[in-house]
């Protein structure tokens, strides 16, 4: 088989194919195992029957369900549903959207795609420009959707201790003034792995140097606001009219409709379109057609607000308090970022003796599934030493079982610290 380059690297190791390999295995043939390691929402009732309400609905409907499953969509969603989805958002960020700055895609992963791929890489100018991220960690699964194969330019985060066994990162402006040949700009908020959520000023500050290169910021939301509002501080979408927002229904608790959605300037929005049409003709309909009765009456916040962002407050405070009882009881020095947002605790063990790769093989033989922490740390040579030192844990499954591992997290770190 004569591969192309491009088909080599993408069919190869990659860290998001090993993290589902991971997931898939254990579903299938370790029904023991504590899982602890990937994004999956958890299971809330009160939503899931919401979701089968309107899947009944839909399905008792004889022209809605043909419209859902019988026809394709425009290339960038259905008309109806962008244009309740402009009028929602339109409250949301404070300022007028309209349908035509909206693309539904076939999920985030495939939305960030797109976008990384049309600004960065050898340009018509020449110019072989890059994605910034600007604050190493970052999600493991952009590392590998460039088409170039070197299309980020990572930088390592400034660190801020906050309490007792507790810290922040932030941006290094100092070294973002020395940069040039950005594509774009990219932030999770709430960051994945770290819970963060980069604040109002920082995010002004970042706007402010992609504006200077003549590039978007991107933030992809899809744990963030205005849903599903993973947000446990006080906090408000940002948006600008240099802003692409990403966002997901996944953890709504509509992973498997894989449906993504892009607000941007109506230029971009429309080269996302087409590119759409090329790669997929259209985007799936059935998250579209779950979301549309939602956004009206706000019921869609009210969602949020009532019953996923409490489902994943509660886990949170309760991990939390598990994973200082049990680190403080077995003598582990570690650290952990504030968990303002999503469903993760990032930890840091500066005394660890073995890598974060071994201590989740370790983990792993345990039956306790993690993520190596050295996954998240890419587009540079110089990751600084959290790269070899932290984990990440998902709080989103059985609380039980999410207590149980961390408690045997801290009893295997004890050993090797």
């Amino acid at each position: 088989m004569k591969l192309s380059r491009f088909g080599a690297r993408i069919t190869g190791q990659s860290g998001i194919s090993d993290l589902m390999d991971d997931l898939g295995d254990a579903l299938a043939n370790k029904p023991e195992m504590i899982m602890m390691g990937g994004g999956n929402p958890g299971h809330i009732p009160e939503v899931s029957k919401c979701f089968q309400r309107l899947l009944q609905d839909l399905a008792n409907d004889a022209e809605l369900a043909h419209s859902t499953v019988g026809v394709y969509d425009q290339p960038a969603g259905d008309q109806s549903f962008r244009q309740k989805l402009a009028a929602y958002l339109s409250g949301q960020l404070d300022q007028e959207i309209d349908a035509s700055q909206i693309v539904v895609t076939n999920g985030t992963q495939t939305s960030l795609f797109m976008l990384f791929n049309l600004f960065a890489g050898p340009g018509e100018d020449n110019v072989n420009r890059k994605i910034l991220l600007p604050m190493l960690p970052e999600y493991i699964g952009y590392a590998d959707t460039g088409i170039d194969p070197a299309l980020f330019h990572s930088l390592a985060p400034k660190v801020e201790p906050t309490s007792a066994h507790r810290f922040r990162y932030r941006p290094d402006f100092e070294e973002l003034s020395t940069l040039d040949d950005i594509g774009a700009v990219c932030v999770s908020r709430p960051g994945n792995p770290t819970g963060n959520i980069i604040s109002t000023p920082d995010l002004e500050e970042l706007d402010e140097f992609a504006k200077s290169w003549g590039v978007p910021l991107i933030i992809d939301g899809a744990y963030g606001l205005p849903f599903p509002n993973l947000i446990y501080r006080d906090s408000k979408v940002y948006f600008s009219d240099n802003t692409i927002l990403t966002l997901s229904l996944s953890k709504l608790g509509l992973p498997a409709v894989r449906t993504g959605i892009v607000v941007a300037p109506k230029a971009i929005a429309k080269r996302l379109a087409t590119m759409n049409a090329i790669m997929s003709l259209a985007p799936a309909s059935l998250g579209q057609a779950l979301m549309s009765p939602l956004l009206e009456g706000g019921k869609l916040d009210a969602l949020c607000a009532q019953h996923v962002r409490p489902h994943y407050l509660a886990k949170r405070d309760a991990l939390l308090e598990a994973a200082d009882r049990h680190f403080q009881a077995h003598g582990v020095d570690y650290e952990i970022h504030e968990p303002d947002g999503a469903m993760f605790l990032w930890i840091h063990f500066p005394s660890l003796r073995i890598s974060s790769q071994a201590l989740y093989e370790m983990l792993r033989e345990r039956e306790v599934l993690v993520v190596s922490g050295h996954y998240f740390f890419f587009g540079t040579s110089e990751p600084g030493l959290h790269s070899d030192r932290c984990i990440r844990v998902t709080y989103s499954q059985n609380s039980d079982k999410v207590l149980a591992g961390i408690e045997i997290i801290a009893k295997t770190v004890a050993e090797f610290a």
